[in-house]
C-alpha cells in the first residue's frame, strides 16, 4: 500500500494579553469632573442693636443707632472648563474601543483605533501587541512581525510579544526564527503566566523543523504543565508517527479526541494511521465523524473517497473527490482529488 504523508496542520495559537510590565487591561481615566463653583460665604450675622444712650430732655425721640450693614454676599464663581483628556487617555479610550471591535471580529475598524491608540501614545506597548494579533487573525504576518518587533524595542521583556511574533515567523514558515522566538518567551514566562502554550507552539515549529525528539519533549512538558492539553497530544501523536512509532501516535491522536472531543484533524490524522494498518472500517469512522463535526474539512472527504475506492464505491469516492474540489483551498488536495478522478475516468 503507498504510505500515506503525514499532514502537519499548523494551528497559529495567539496569545491575548492579560498581564506583564503594564497592568491586565489599559489605563482607564476617569472622566473628568467639572470643577464646582465654591459655596458662597454665608452671610455675616448682623450684630445685636446696641443699646441706646438715653439723651437727656428735653430732646424729644431720640433716634436709635442703627445696626451695622451686613457685608455683601461675594458673586459665586463661575464653573472652571472640564479639562481636556490628555493623549494618553485618548489613545486608552481608542485601545477600548479596538479591542471590542476585535472582539466583534470586525478586524479593519480594529486596526483603524489600535493605529489612532498608537499615534496618541507611540510608545503605548500594548497597542503594538494587540494591532499584531489582528493582523496574525487577517493573515498579513509581516505587518503582525513588525508590530511585535516594535513591542519587544519598548520592552526587551514582554514575553508575549515574544511568542506572538513567533506565531507570525510559524506562519512564514521561518521554523528557526519561530524556535528562537519561542525559547526567548519561555525564559522570560519565569511564573509560567502563559505556560504550556509557549512548549506547544514550539513543538509544533520543532516537529516542522524535524527536530522530533525536541517537539516530543515540549509536548512532554506541555502536559506536564497542562494535562487535558489536546494539542500537545496531537502534535506529540504526529512526531511518533513520523518516526515510525505509529501505534504510540493512534495512543496520542486518541488522547487528543478524549481531551476535545470536536478535535477534527486528530480524528483525520487518526484515520490515516488506521488506513496505513489496513483497518478500513475504523478509518471510515473516523472520517465520517470528522465530517459531522465539521462539513469544511476538506481532507475528511479526500481520504473516504480513497476508502470507498478501496471498497468499490465508485459514485461515494467520486462525490468526495468532488466535493474535495469544491471546498479545499489547499492545492495539494485539490490537485490530489483530481488525480484520483482521473484514475476513476473522470
Amino acid at each position: 500500500m503507498k504510505k500515506t504523508s503525514v499532514l502537519f496542520v499548523v494551528s497559529v495559537l495567539v496569545l491575548i494579553l492579560t498581564s506583564c510590565q503594564q497592568s491586565a487591561s489599559p489605563p482607564v481615566t476617569a472622566a473628568p469632573t467639572t470643577a464646582v463653583a465654591p459655596a458662597p460665604e454665608p452671610l455675616p450675622t448682623p450684630s445685636s442693636v446696641p443699646t441706646v444712650t438715653p439723651i437727656p430732655k428735653p430732646v424729644p425721640n431720640p433716634v436709635p443707632t442703627s445696626s451695622p450693614a451686613p457685608d455683601p454676599t461675594p458673586a459665586p464663581k463661575p464653573p472652571s472648563p472640564s479639562p481636556t483628556p490628555s493623549p494618553k487617555a485618548e489613545s486608552a479610550a481608542a485601545y477600548d474601543r479596538a479591542e471590542a471591535l476585535f472582539k466583534e471580529d470586525k478586524l479593519e475598524q480594529a486596526i483603524a483605533e489600535f493605529s489612532r491608540a498608537i499615534e496618541l501614545n507611540p510608545a503605548f506597548l500594548l497597542a503594538y501587541n494587540a494591532r499584531g494579533r489582528v493582523y496574525l487573525r487577517m493573515q498579513q504576518n509581516d505587518k503582525a512581525k513588525t508590530d511585535f518587533t516594535r513591542a519587544i524595542e519598548i520592552d526587551p521583556k514582554f514575553a508575549p510579544a515574544y511568542n506572538n511574533r513567533g506565531v507570525a515567523h510559524t506562519n512564514l514558515r521561518a521554523w528557526e526564527s519561530a524556535i528562537v522566538d519561542f525559547t526567548k518567551s519561555i525564559e522570560l514566562d519565569t511564573k509560567a503566566t502563559i505556560g504550556a502554550m509557549l512548549y506547544i507552539n514550539r513543538a509544533l515549529a520543532y516537529l516542522n523543523k524535524g527536530d522530533y525528539d525536541k517537539s516530543i519533549a515540549d509536548c512532554n512538558k506541555a502536559i506536564e504543565m497542562k494535562p487535558g492539553e489536546a494539542r500537545a497530544f496531537f502534535y506529540r501523536g504526529n512526531a511518533y508517527t513520523i518516526k515510525g512509532e505509529v501505534d504510540k501516535g493512534i495512543a496520542d491522536y486518541t488522547k487528543a479526541i478524549e481531551a476535545d472531543p470536536k478535535y477534527v484533524q486528530a480524528y483525520v490524522e487518526r484515520a490515516f494511521r488506521y488506513w496505513g494498518k489496513g483497518q478500513r472500517d475504523l478509518a471510515l469512522a473516523d472520517c465520517n465523524k470528522a465530517i459531522e463535526i465539521d462539513p469544511s474539512y476538506a481532507l475528511s472527504y479526500l481520504l473516504r473517497g480513497q476508502i470507498y475506492v478501496a471498497q468499490s464505491k465508485t459514485t461515494l469516492a467520486i462525490a468526495d473527490f468532488n466535493k474535495v474540489i469544491e471546498i479545499s483551498k489547499d492545492q495539494r488536495w485539490i490537485d490530489s482529488a483530481k488525480s484520483q478522478l482521473k484514475q476513476l475516468g473522470q
